[in-house]
């Protein structure tokens, strides 16, 4: 049952890992050559794209997962069509919104209007980039997926390096490296788009109405997981410091090995759950479950091996004045290995079509790690920030699970049942 899974798991997972090989093989040349303040100004940068993402295209990525699964009742190529004017739209309102905005956000975030401009353009590059991956995804093309991802990566280090180490460009060169290597696959992305015809230059007003029903509901959601993500690094900046950000932001990193293999499972597993559940089979689901509680266990128990070895991984990685960053991997990594565990739960909701209720677990979880941010960081300094993560994190997994048992039931508690009936 499981082998095609985990063939194709294996192909999107070695992909992610190349593919995230490449800027974790670039933390030790960026901390040889920026210091912990210059770091911490590029993690802003990062935050700013992670926060533009679910705006640029109104998170309606997930929208075109889901229509390729009923493409025999729709023109899916208008579909992904009608999406990309959702896009440009939304594009156009974030340059807007960003220039009247812009006073505001170096206050929060240290970056002009002119980085701030390139991340929306970068933005809408990321999301022509995710069809097109979202695409070779569920037509399962797991090595062409894999191509167009690596090599991605590959411009995205050789640019990086020539712009920050051979021209001495400091976090303005990782920058630059970064946006430009998205901007190049956002047009080739366009032109395997066309070229693969799923380009119909025709608006389909009730296309537009379905992509958006699908996403902006998760619009707040995508929001509130990058809030959760970034908050503890804005409330670090302005509570500490700009060098304190430098610092966690390498531990954050360091704790991305664990989200790897989160992401890249994830990929696979997503087609594959929705044709099981498509069956409607109750063995199907019992094994569904079963599995799930196998991969909860191993998440944290990797999460847990990884904060114990980041000492000796630090040590010999980055440069001393980052080796401090050890303290907050094992906090990040189980709230990594949390988010993970949500994630498993979001597709229950997705796959029935609930994702509007998805806002009501976030509403939760933000307000919790606002608060714990503060009181944490006040109380214990930087590593409260990533134990405030961590809680909320493990918030919205308990809230989401609750929600998908609510509106697609699964044999969650099938042992404690059993046990009852054997009573």
């Amino acid at each position: 049952m499981f082998n095609r899974l985990f063939k194709s798991a294996s192909i999107y997972l070695f992909s992610t890992i190349l593919n995230a090989a490449i800027p974790f093989l670039l933390i030790p040349i960026f901390t040889r050559n920026m210091g912990t303040v210059e770091y911490g100004i590029f993690s802003m940068f990062q935050l700013t794209l992670l926060l533009l993402g679910p705006i640029a295209g109104l998170s309606i990525n997930g929208a075109i997962t889901r229509q390729y699964f009923d493409r025999d009742k729709i023109n899916f190529p208008n579909y992904v069509t009608n999406c990309l004017y959702i896009l440009a739209i939304s594009g156009a309102v974030l340059l807007i919104v960003s220039f009247v905005a812009q006073d505001l956000v170096y206050s929060l975030t240290d970056l002009t209007f002119e980085w701030i401009a390139l991340a929306v353009v970068v933005s809408i590059s990321q999301f022509v980039f995710q069809v097109v991956l979202v695409i070779f995804q569920v037509q399962s093309m797991a090595i062409k997926y894999g191509i167009f991802l690596i090599t991605q990566s590959l411009i995205n280090g050789l640019l990086s390096i020539i712009f920050v180490v051979v021209l001495n460009g400091g976090w303005e060169g990782a920058a630059l490296g970064f946006s430009l290597s998205y901007i190049i696959y956002g047009i080739i992305g366009f032109i395997i788009l066309f070229k693969g015809k799923f380009i119909e230059h025709t608006i389909h007003i009730p296309y537009i109405k379905g992509a958006l029903d699908f996403g902006i509901p998760l619009i707040p959601v995508a929001i509130g997981m990058v809030l959760i993500n970034m908050l503890d690094r804005l409330f670090i900046k302005n509570m500490v410091g700009l060098e304190a950000v430098g610092l966690y932001t390498i531990g954050y990193q360091i704790s991305m090995i664990l989200m790897i293999f989160i992401n890249g499972f994830n990929k696979a597993w997503v087609p594959w759950l929705f044709d099981r559940l498509k069956k409607e089979s109750v063995s199907e689901k019992l094994k569904i479950v079963r599995f799930t509680y196998l991969y909860f266990g191993f998440l944290i128990l990797a999460a847990v091996l990884l904060g114990l070895l980041s000492p000796f991984i630090l040590k010999y990685y980055v440069s001393e004045q980052y080796q401090g960053a050890s303290i907050f991997v094992i906090w990040i990594a189980i709230g990594y290995a949390l988010n993970g565990m949500y994630k498993m739960m979001t597709n229950y909701v997705h796959y029935a079509k609930k994702t509007k209720y998805n806002f009501w677990v976030l509403l939760i979880a933000v307000p919790i790690n606002i608060i714990l941010n503060y009181y944490f960081i006040s109380w214990f300094g930087p590593i409260g920030a990533a134990q405030a993560t961590t809680i909320s994190f493990l918030v919205a997994f308990i809230a989401m699970w609750l929600l998908s048992a609510k509106v697609y039931p699964m044999p969650w508690f099938f042992r404690i049942k059993n046990k009852r009936m054997n009573g």
